[in-house]
């Protein structure tokens, strides 16, 4: 954060560069991160001895990956000793390096939570369950196709705007889309595979889920609007019409009114992980229903089950 007189190597990010930087293991001023303290070599809690690619990792990296294969003691906020004050963060699958000439997308996401009482750390393990949340709602769609794919024992390849998988059932071509661009811009990804691929729009149906169905149904529909989804809003200007099937998965809804933030924040229990498990192959069965049985069939043999 920028507060309190912070090291200036330390506070937020404000180019590309700094943001490679913090992904890579590195400070604003090119000094590695190392184990301890506040991470900064200037910190004499910080082990020059140990750089490291992680931030306070806490007990999450028993076998130290992130510290050249030495295991280290817990590392947190808390025993750095630092004040409960604002926190933001970089955290990213890395640390990464791209070649001269290589592309990588990356996906970026914002998650916010503040515990109402407790320790400085709190809101950390808030931040936790709200990102794990937000995380497995991002990946319930990607899921469906996975399995799919899975069970017709093809792969995904990354091409453009998206990973890729094809294959033929009942002398139909299937063919799955993983979009690679942010959720609210699908609806390029959407085209560009529909023109590539030569694909009337009859024949495409999107997956979403939605907050607004009771969990574990399927609700199959034509036509209709965005309902808030700023992804079926992009597809929908993309491809100037609300005329395209659509797949929404319930994912609950099952809070009291003004209480979403709650439900965000709350892991999935038990009973919904065991309905997530069951529910994917039902979803994987409408896929290719809707592929050889037609749009009107799959509705009447799926919608509300």
């Amino acid at each position: 954060n920028n507060t309190n007189g912070a090291n200036p190597s330390q506070t937020d990010p404000q180019y590309a560069a700094d943001y490679y930087s913090y992904l890579k293991g590195f400070w604003k001023d090119g000094t590695r991160f190392y184990y301890g303290g506040s991470g900064h070599v200037s910190d004499s809690e910080a082990d020059p001895n140990v750089p490291c690619d992680f931030m306070f990792p806490g007990d999450t990296d028993p076998l130290g990956w992130g510290t050249g294969g030495i295991p280290q003691p817990e590392w947190t906020e808390q025993t750095a000793g630092n004040p409960p004050n604002d926190r933001r963060f970089v955290q990213s699958a890395g640390p990464f390096i791209l070649k001269p000439g290589a592309v990588n997308n990356i996906t970026v996401g914002v998650v916010w939570a503040r515990a109402p009482g407790g320790d400085p750390f709190a809101s950390v393990e808030s931040l936790k369950r709200a990102d794990d949340k937000a995380q497995s709602l991002f990946e319930n769609c990607f899921k469906v196709l996975d399995a799919l794919a899975k069970n017709q024992e093809v792969c995904f390849e990354t091409e453009k705007l998206g990973d890729i998988a094809r294959f033929r059932h009942k002398g139909r071509v299937f063919i799955l889309l993983k979009p690679s661009t942010y959720m609210n811009l699908s609806g390029k990804s959407v085209k560009y595979w529909m023109s590539q691929e030569k694909i009337p729009i009859e024949n495409l149906c999107i997956i979403t889920d939605d907050v607004h169905i009771d969990f574990g149904m399927i609700r199959i529909k034509t036509k209709g609007s965005a309902g808030g989804h700023n992804g079926l809003k992009d597809i929908q200007e993309k491809l100037n019409t609300q005329q395209y099937n659509r797949f929404r998965f319930g994912i609950g809804g099952n809070y009291p009114r003004g209480r979403q933030a709650d439900f965000v924040l709350s892991p999935w229990t038990k009973e919904e992980e065991s309905q997530l498990i069951e529910r994917i192959p039902v979803a994987t069965k409408a896929i290719l229903s809707f592929g050889t049985d037609g749009i009107n069939n799959t509705m009447n043999c799926f919608n509300g089950k």
